[in-house]
Formats: C-alpha cells, sequence, structure tokens
C-alpha cells in the first residue's frame, strides 16, 4: 500500500444501501490524508447522492457497461493516473 496516496478511486457498482455503506471507508481516508483526491465509480443512482459529498472530488458515473463504452471508460481512468484503486465489494485494492 502507498504511504501517502495523492490520488484514490473507490469502485463500487451495486445499489444504494451497499454504496451508502461505503461512505466511512472514503471519509476516514480523507481524515487521514486531508490533500488526497478521491474519486469514486458507480452507477447512476447512488451517483446522485454521492455528488453532494465534499469528501468526495469527483463522481464517475456509469450505466451499463457495454463493448462499446468500456474502453472509453477504461481509457478515462487510466489517464486519471491513480494511486490507489479500492474494488468495494470484493475486497481488492490496487496500487501502483
Amino acid at each position: 500500500m502507498i504511504e501517502n496516496p495523492k490520488k484514490l478511486l473507490f469502485v463500487r457498482i451495486g445499489a444504494i444501501g451497499d454504496v451508502m455503506q461505503t461512505t466511512e471507508a472514503y471519509r476516514a481516508v480523507k481524515r487521514a490524508y486531508p490533500e488526497c483526491v478521491i474519486h469514486y465509480l458507480t452507477g447512476i443512482i447512488p451517483s446522485n447522492l454521492l455528488s453532494c459529498d465534499c469528501d468526495l472530488d469527483k463522481v464517475i458515473t456509469v450505466d451499463n457497461i457495454s463493448s462499446k463504452n468500456f474502453f472509453s471508460l477504461a481509457k478515462q481512468l487510466r489517464e486519471e493516473k491513480y494511486d490507489v484503486v479500492a474494488l468495494i465489494g470484493d475486497a481488492s485494492i490496487v496500487s501502483g
């Protein structure tokens, strides 16, 4: 794990309740690393709630990922150059 992450992405595609249960995780990161830029990738309905959260710098919304928009999304995420990607729900963390 990176000691002082500069840019982090949380990913949780799911129901509103599933996504809302993750809010404490990114808020804890923000408290520990106030300068860290935090983005969140989620579905349309949860994104409406998350977009009002001042602890998030950006909410990325996806709807029914198809082969057409998958590569566009992958390119967009790659260009962000995240230090850490936290895939919430399957307990995966990717850093690099």
